[in-house]
């Protein structure tokens, strides 16, 4: 197939990443508790490793979106979307995959270079969950273009 048919493809958030960091912070935070009430941590040392956890959770719930971004073929190129509305649409240049298990795809795209823009560079997990319906449209797109 050398043009794939137009693809629209959410890129969302997983949730093990999130559940990992809250199982991680959680232990640190239960660690320090039980070192300072051994007396093996001095209280200066508990509250900056508190407060760095703390920190590091302010720091990811503050980065989340609750709308997805947008991985988008026309059938000539790529393009980036802020929201399903093609919205803040950026034209990408190049895609590389950089690794394929069949159900997860990690790709890394760049900016057409030609828009005179800040450089781009977006490294992005796209999973078959988030929209089984067109994960094999998705792959065609994204093998086709390279091969092409």
């Amino acid at each position: 197939m050398h043009n794939a048919p137009w693809v629209q493809y959410p890129v969302g958030r997983f949730s093990w990443p999130l559940w990992a960091g809250a199982v991680l912070g959680l232990m640190s935070v239960l660690l320090t508790i039980s070192l300072l009430y051994l007396e093996l941590l001095r209280p200066s040392a508990a509250a900056l490793s508190l407060g760095m956890v703390l920190l590091g959770a302010v720091w990811r719930l503050r980065g989340r979106s609750s709308e997805p971004a947008w991985l988008v073929w026309d059938g000539q190129g790529w393009q980036w979307w802020a929201n399903e509305e093609g919205d803040n649409a950026i034209q990408l240049e190049a895609m590389s995959v950089q690794a394929d298990f069949q159900w997860l795809l990690l790709l890394q795209l760049s900016r057409d270079q030609a828009q005179h823009q800040p450089k781009f560079t977006q490294w992005v997990w796209l999973y078959k969950g988030f929209a089984p319906a067109q994960w094999h449209g998705l792959r065609c797109a994204v093998y086709s273009r390279l091969n092409a």
